[in-house]
């Protein structure tokens, strides 16, 4: 199936659905990174406000649009993407809860990506492949947040 077409199917799939809370376009999804060929989200998935729920794993996703999306969503996965840095645009998630970013290097993350995590006031959990012993000094300031609970799968 042509990304167009997957892009199209998307669209009216959204469009039919106003009620739809949760969507999971991750790595068992049939279309898996068709839809995403240019590591983009598509623009009708950025305007869609109603989510609450978004998967977005494994797409080969590299950044992240600002967009009405973002508001209301509560969970939001990116795991397993392409990502180098938190993307600004993470901001404006302010009712998220549950951030997962499982395969993100975050040593490689600058000085801001604690900025962007503070300005998620709801923030419960955050999901990292790994925090290397360089970025620990960082953490302090979040982990002294009870809301906060750091899940590493190396266990660190």
């Amino acid at each position: 199936m042509a990304s167009g077409t997957v892009a199209q199917a998307l669209e009216a799939l959204l469009a039919q659905t106003p009620q739809l809370r949760c969507l999971d376009l991750g790595a068992g999804w049939g279309a898996h990174r068709v839809l995403f060929q240019l590591g983009a989200l598509p623009d009708c998935l950025a305007r869609c406000r109603h989510l609450t729920r978004l998967v977005l794993q494994d797409e080969g996703l590299s950044e992240l649009p600002a967009g009405d999306y973002l508001t209301g969503l509560r969970e939001l996965s990116l795991a397993k993407n392409n990502f180098t840095h938190l993307p600004p645009a993470l901001s404006t998630a302010t009712a998220l809860e549950h951030l997962d970013f499982k395969g993100l290097d975050a040593s490689c993350l600058p000085d801001d990506a604690l900025d962007i995590l503070c300005s998620l006031p709801r923030l419960k959990k955050l999901w990292l492949s790994s925090i290397p012993v360089e970025w620990q000094h960082r953490l302090p300031h979040v982990q002294q947040w009870e809301r906060i609970e750091f899940l590493c799968e190396s266990g660190v």
